[in-house]
């Protein structure tokens, strides 16, 4: 099957904005609910997925992947841009989750049924009457 390179660009679109909204909703339970801390959970899941693609390209393209480091040039890029990028963007995004509004322990499904489907408050009122 021979997939055209735009329906390949609208399928990593696609899967990359799943993982990012379920990545968001996975940290906040994270966060909340297990009482881990933002620290912790930047650290480990930088580490991770650092070590998840260095694999894959080691697989797939069978390059040496530690070949940047023998640069100078491209080794204090690559620092800067995982310090001053990646680490900064991920550390302020999941340091601002524990002060949103706790959400799992009060959310109940009728509330999640109608934030999906927008029902009016009428249509939720006779959907609580018929199950409670």
């Amino acid at each position: 099957m021979n997939i055209s390179s735009r329906t390949k660009g609208v399928l990593m679109a696609v899967i990359g904005s799943i993982f990012w909204g379920g990545s968001g909703v996975a940290a906040q339970f994270i966060l909340q609910e297990k009482g881990m801390t933002a620290d912790y959970l930047t650290a480990v899941r930088t580490i991770v997925a650092g070590i998840l693609l260095l694999s894959i390209d080691a697989f797939i393209n069978k390059n040496n992947i530690f070949a940047i480091w023998q640069d100078r040039e491209s080794r204090n890029r690559l620092l800067a841009f995982g310090v001053l990028g990646m680490m900064s963007v991920q550390y302020t995004s999941r340091s601002t989750i524990p002060r949103m509004p706790r959400i799992w322990p009060s959310m109940r499904l009728k509330r999640f049924i109608k934030s999906l489907y927008s029902f009016s408050e009428r249509d939720l009122v006779l959907w609580e009457q018929q199950h409670s």
